[in-house]
């Protein structure tokens, strides 16, 4: 089968990625031409100068339909009131899917449900839809990362860059989450074997410079030991 009869027969062409290399991958997207659709882990938080929101204001222009996934993943209760919120009416939960959707870059959000509760606040919140203003999007920041997120959504790699290590960080964090937060434990352990030995051992990273340069604020020298606890 030739190159053009493959292409002919592909109607809607996309990817997923919560990958360190999104980024690239997002503006390499933007400049070939033929992505229709990507699905990212991304959280509303980023600076508008970092390199993924300059990946998806690239994919943005070319009209490439930008998803939302794992926007919850990791995130314990916030304990900080945001005003925005409660004027609302809205819960943390309700309130990180606004901010998200206040983005007109982002299609849609894949998020999981696994109960009528979660249906229906979801879909209250899909009611209640009016854009969040940047500062209120700023004070959810701010409360969701005094909260001690457990994974980085928009996880580069710049965490182990800081730290020094070749060990996968943002990974590491990343199914311990599944393994905590969606009862995935068998996908968590899979993705935790899968690793080479360079890749989990974290033992001579410099966890606090880690911690600095994650977008979350990932306490990594809290979330590793149980790593090594629950995945080891």
């Amino acid at each position: 089968m030739s190159d053009t009869q493959v292409t002919g027969n592909c109607c809607f062409v996309g990817f997923s990625t919560h990958d360190r290399l999104k980024a690239e991958q997002i503006q390499a997207a933007s400049e070939r031409g033929f992505i229709d659709v990507i699905m990212l882990a991304f959280s509303p938080f980023l600076p508008k100068d970092d390199p993924i929101n300059r990946a998806l204001d690239a994919a943005h222009e070319k009209n490439i339909g930008l998803v939302s996934m794992k926007q919850m993943a990791g995130h314990t209760k916030v304990k900080e009131n945001v005003p925005a919120l409660l004027e609302r009416g809205l819960t943390t939960h309700q309130g990180l899917l606004t901010a998200i959707w206040s983005d007109p870059r982002i299609s849609a959000t894949c998020v999981t449900m696994t109960n009528t509760d979660q249906v229906n606040q979801n879909t209250d919140a899909a009611r209640k839809f009016t854009p969040l203003k940047e500062a209120d999007i700023h004070a959810l920041r701010d409360a969701v990362l005094a909260a001690g997120p457990m994974m980085c959504a928009d996880c580069d790699g710049r965490c182990g860059r800081a730290a020094g290590t070749n060990a996968r960080l943002g990974d590491l964090a990343r199914f311990l989450t599944y393994h905590e937060h969606h009862g995935s434990r068998q996908q968590a352990r899979e993705g935790y074997a899968e690793l080479t030995e360079e890749e989990r051992n974290w033992r001579d990273a410099d966890l606090v410079a880690a911690r600095e340069a994650c977008p979350s604020k990932l306490d990594f020298a809290q979330l590793l030991p149980e790593v090594d606890r629950l995945l080891g």
